[in-house]
């Protein structure tokens, strides 16, 4: 699942993950529109989308159920909101938003928003569920953070750890898209900000001498 404007706004196609067959498109819209996450049934996902007219910082999150073509979909709205993932077991949303002034990771019920749990606290963005579901994770400047998630807990979020910090590739200005992943054993995918050689700028100095005893030598 990617958003593309290959026809128009920013809308959603899937396509096979190996490279064949075609993308297909699967929503019409004149908003701008972003992957969020499969559902582990295979037929369902969530997005979030903004309307170019309100400004991009006013995101809200959909639902939408595939039909067995992937050609359309009967959408219904979540909430507000980006960055929306689901959890392995279908039972729970994590997402971001910035309703308090600080963009914070959330948890809410799914497939219908109820009651909403704080993850993060002093900022929180780019969340990921661990395989079996049982922690969440997001991140804030250098650091990556773990937070046990029992869902038979009240509340279910438990205290935040650290288990990773360090300069990883980390874009604050876009909270919603993860720049990271964890497998199914636990073990993350970072991605490097180490950066190569930058632009250089060389000076030659008397450079009409060395042109002048190259062309003597070529003579």
């Amino acid at each position: 699942m990617f958003g593309s404007l290959r026809d128009g706004p920013v809308n959603l196609f899937v396509q096979a993950a190996d490279g064949t067959g075609t993308a297909e498109r699967i929503t019409t819209d004149t908003n701008v529109q972003f992957a969020g996450s499969w559902v582990q049934d295979g037929r369902t996902i969530v997005y979030f989308q903004s309307d170019p007219r309100t400004g991009f910082d006013k995101f809200t999150i959909w639902r939408a159920d595939l039909n067995a073509g992937n050609t359309s979909a009967r959408v219904s709205k979540l909430g507000s909101g980006l960055g929306a993932r689901v959890s392995p077991d279908q039972r729970w949303l994590a997402y971001v938003t910035s309703v308090s002034g600080v963009v914070e990771a959330f948890v809410t019920t799914f497939p219908q928003q109820g009651q909403r749990w704080q993850v993060s606290e002093g900022g929180g963005q780019e969340v990921v569920w661990r395989a079996d579901g049982r922690e969440l994770y997001f991140r804030r400047g250098d650091r990556l953070y773990a937070v046990p998630f029992d869902p038979s807990a009240n509340p279910p979020v438990g205290r935040a750890t650290v288990p990773l910090e360090g300069r990883y590739f980390y874009q604050p200005n876009n909270p919603g898209w993860p720049n990271y992943d964890v497998g199914p054993d636990g073990r993350f995918l970072m991605i490097s900000s180490e950066e190569g050689p930058g632009d250089q700028v060389q000076i030659a100095l008397n450079w009409t001498k060395y042109l002048a005893a190259r062309l003597a030598k070529s003579r």
